[in-house]
């Protein structure tokens, strides 16, 4: 049996508005990502969105339902992937689905990063900055520690905050992080040490610091453990880089890409002329590893943001190698001792555990290609045999550190997987985190916004004519019968506008057009009537 330690030298010497009827459909064919070009939300992909923005809503140091089987945040679904995860998928949905509504999505994007300068998220860096022989073997002696999370190494952390807060700007037009000491680090344990530490950063100067350790690692990236420089990891500062130069008028990342493709092109490439998909690099010893774990799923998804064409090149091979066919029409992570067993063409016994967020990383992965087909597939498998829950609207997957059930289908759920991973690949769309990468906004999208709704969740929220107008899809919340409140923003004075319920013929009503009243603070209020179903509406200036 390999665990996930024994799995770091394995691979060094290898190489709103819905409830319980959402989950009695996720049993059978109702849960599904849309087609591709949909930009409506569905009940599936609302609801997804309800629970992450019921955790970040949860009370800092309350970590309901995202607790691992790893008890030192060392693992790969620890608090701080969940975390940026959950953001990166408000990000996906802001931009593609709500962009007329994105301020709607700050607050709880700003909790998320408030949650991800929590002690208790990066903490264990203290403890693992000493390394270790299986980081680095051959060490003599364990390095003297440090506590500053961010300053060296750690990319695996630093990088996803900066990604965070780069996105978070880039959306939301805040320039909040750019303020001296607004991404401040504490540690000031009770029973020990000799005082408080606090380290001071903010958005410029913590993309400095990764900026330079490129520099200082060969431009290869940053390690992420000591003496480990993960490609994946290094691919969200690249983001960050990419959405800050947009903002900004910049062009740090060009230069900086450019340097990172030659010292990986110098060494084969992060995907080598024999489509090996790199995993790490091990500083010391200047030794690769590409161990073929499904985990790389991650990897190819993230690369798709600047190397399109050699990650489509090669994912059709992968696809076949990770995923498995089940009997039951659906498709689910190859079980691991028989991806090791292809990989060495030894086998290793009767099974490994399923131990890592493979599922999850598949989906993403699949998400981001567009490969609706498998995606489908993947979902299906959640769905049927993944426990789907919805609590307080929202929907996620329980963790399950069961592997596989009496037939052999994969049971196995972490936290990351379940409250973002396949929220993640459900929300997006084809090229989806590409688009925001090569089409980042440099100004918030111009025309009116909804800046926030009660009583409702919204489903889509577009511009239309240029800016001068928008559509909206809402769905009333039921169960609660409440009037709908719509606030709006960034109304150009000298206007006046008017906001109409377009019929609902889309919807099999009878396609009449209401007029609903705005009142002087841009706020809009609905009668539900207790109304199922998406509701359109449209705003625009009278003429």
């Amino acid at each position: 049996m390999i665990d996930r330690r024994g799995f770091l030298i394995a691979g060094a010497g290898l190489a709103a508005g819905v409830g319980a009827s959402i989950v009695a459909r996720a049993q059978g064919d109702g849960l599904r990502s849309p087609p591709a070009g949909q930009a409506a939300l569905d009940d599936a992909q609302a609801a997804h969105i309800r629970h992450i923005l019921n955790l970040a809503a949860m009370p800092d140091g309350e970590w309901r339902h995202m607790g691992s089987s790893d008890p030192g945040q060392e693992w790969l679904d620890a608090y701080r992937y969940q975390i940026a995860f959950m953001a990166y998928t408000l990000g996906l949905a802001a931009y593609h689905h709500l962009p007329a509504a994105a301020e709607t999505l700050r607050a709880p994007f700003d909790a998320l990063i408030r949650k991800m300068l929590r002690r208790e998220v990066w903490a264990y860096w203290r403890a693992t900055s000493q390394s270790g022989p299986r980081l680095d073997p051959g060490l003599a002696a364990l390095r003297e520690p440090w506590t500053d999370p961010v300053v060296r190494e750690n990319i695996m952390y630093s990088g996803h905050l900066l990604a965070m807060v780069a996105m978070y700007r880039m959306l939301f037009g805040d320039a909040k992080y750019d303020t001296a000491g607004s991404l401040t680090f504490r540690y000031d344990p009770i029973f020990y040490g000799q005082g408080p530490e606090t380290f001071v950063y903010d958005h410029g100067t913590l993309q400095r610091r990764i900026v330079e350790q490129f520099a200082e690692f060969h431009d290869l990236g940053v390690p992420c453990e000591p003496n480990n420089i993960f490609v994946v990891c290094n691919q969200y500062p690249l983001l960050a880089v990419r959405f800050r130069d947009a903002v900004d008028g910049t062009q740090h990342l060009d230069p900086m890409l450019a340097s990172y493709r030659r010292a990986w092109d110098a060494r084969g490439g992060v995907i080598d002329g024999r489509d090996s998909v790199i995993w790490s690099l091990m500083v010391r010893q200047r030794r690769l590893i590409d161990y073929p774990t499904p985990d790389s799923a991650w990897t190819l998804g993230a690369l798709n943001c600047w190397m399109p064409e050699r990650v489509r090149a090669v994912s059709g091979r992968y696809a076949r190698l990770w995923l498995k066919e089940t009997a039951d029409a659906t498709l689910q992570i190859r079980p691991p001792h028989e991806l090791h067993a292809m990989a060495t063409d030894k086998a290793v016994g009767p099974a490994i555990p399923y131990r890592s967020p493979a599922f999850g990383y598949a989906a993403l992965w699949l998400s981001e290609l567009g490969d609706r087909e498998r995606l489908t597939a993947l979902l299906a498998h959640a769905d049927r045999f993944m426990r789907p829950t919805v609590e307080a609207g929202g929907l996620f997957y329980p963790r399950e550190d069961r592997s596989a059930d009496a037939a052999g289908r994969m049971t196995y759920m972490d936290p990351l997987t379940g409250n973002a991973l396949i929220a993640y690949a459900r929300i997006n769309v084809a090229d989806g985190m590409r688009a925001m990468y090569e089409r980042p906004w440099s100004s918030r999208p111009i025309g009116p916004a909804i800046v926030s709704v009660s009583g409702a969740a919204l489903r889509r929220a577009v511009h239309r004519d240029e800016g001068r107008s928008m559509e909206f899809d809402l769905a009333a919340d039921i169960a609660t019968r409440s009037p709908i409140s719509i606030g709006f923003g960034a109304l150009p004075p000298g206007n006046t506008w008017r906001l109409r319920e377009i019929g609902r013929g889309h919807d099999g009503g009878d396609g009449r057009s209401v007029r609903i009243p705005i009142d002087a603070l841009g706020q809009a209020m609905i009668a539900s009537a207790g109304s199922a179903g998406v509701r359109r509406f449209r705003l625009e200036a009278a003429v």
